[in-house]
């Protein structure tokens, strides 16, 4: 894993070196069709690494320091657009002194 480690290290100093690595496939959202095309372009600058190590490595980095936590129900009504801006005699989004 050491060396898949180190491998993933050049991988990503190459791509912040080169922002136009990661045009087409390699940018594309998918992360399959992306770790493909991130294995071939590694392959073409000397790294060892199979499109499975980069898709692992996606699958473990949830965000720069986002929270994976589930929201409770109160945050998640503030999140979906629950509550009414409009009526301070409810927390839904049904009030009768708006149409």
């Amino acid at each position: 894993m050491a060396g898949t480690n180190a491998e993933l290290e050049k991988l990503k100093s190459l791509v912040e070196s080169n922002p136009d690595a990661l045009k087409g496939a390699a940018g594309s959202g998918d992360v399959k069709e992306a770790s493909k095309a991130l294995a071939h372009y590694a392959s073409s600058k000397g790294i060892s690494l199979t499109p499975e190590e980069i898709e692992k490595a996606f699958s473990e980095n949830p965000g720069s320091g986002a929270s994976v936590e589930a929201l409770d129900d109160d945050a998640l009504d503030k999140v979906s657009g629950g509550g009414s801006p409009w009526c301070i005699f409810t927390d839904g989004c049904y009030c009768f002194f708006t149409k």
